[in-house]
């Protein structure tokens, strides 16, 4: 991870790695996925990060009236009912945890309030575990595409497209090449 901060690796790496371990993650092809995930979302190792607006997020019209996240607001696919779901229930964590039912979901697995408390996606520890519960509930799915080597499906599961795919398989390949 090239773009990584290093001073973000030493201090969230310890927490990622503590997460995938207490669900059985730590072997090397998801500990790869989790470092290509984060290199995929993050960009730089900031697990505690939230989503900025972009124009995949706010509309043009959302911008003049500082109604910034408008375009998730009525994302009924996200779980989302409109104003302020968009804001609140935006990207978060290690993942960018997105929309009212998956902090719903990934909150009741951990068993904390995440979807009346969206902000705790920004702690280290709920996001590190975040990621690793996503992973997990996806664990087969991953396994079968990346054993045909399909790192694009492995990122769709994640990701639901292929945003930040040209990083998520940078960040794995070089993995597999310094472990080989």
């Amino acid at each position: 991870m090239p773009e990584a901060n290093k001073v973000y690796i030493k201090q969230y790496w310890p927490v990622v790695y503590m997460a995938l371990d207490e669900l059985g993650l730590d072997y090397e092809e998801m500990l790869l996925m989790a470092l290509g995930t984060i290199a995929a979302e993050t960009g730089n190792f900031n697990i505690a990060l939230r989503e900025y607006v972009s124009q995949y997020n706010t509309s043009a019209n959302g911008r003049m009236m500082n109604h910034y996240f408008d375009l998730y607001d009525y994302r009924h696919d996200l779980g989302n009912m409109g104003t302020p779901d968009g804001e609140r229930y935006r990207g978060g964590g290690a993942i960018q945890l997105t929309g009212r039912y998956n902090f719903r979901e990934v909150g009741r697995k951990l068993k904390i309030p995440l979807e009346d408390n969206p902000d705790l996606i920004e702690n280290p520890i709920v996001s590190a575990r975040a990621l690793a519960t996503f992973l997990h509930s996806k664990e087969n799915d991953i396994r079968e595409a990346l054993g045909r080597g399909d790192l694009r499906k492995a990122r769709r599961l994640v990701n639901g497209g292929s945003h930040g795919l040209d990083r998520f398989e940078g960040t794995f390949r070089r993995g597999e090449r310094l472990i080989a």
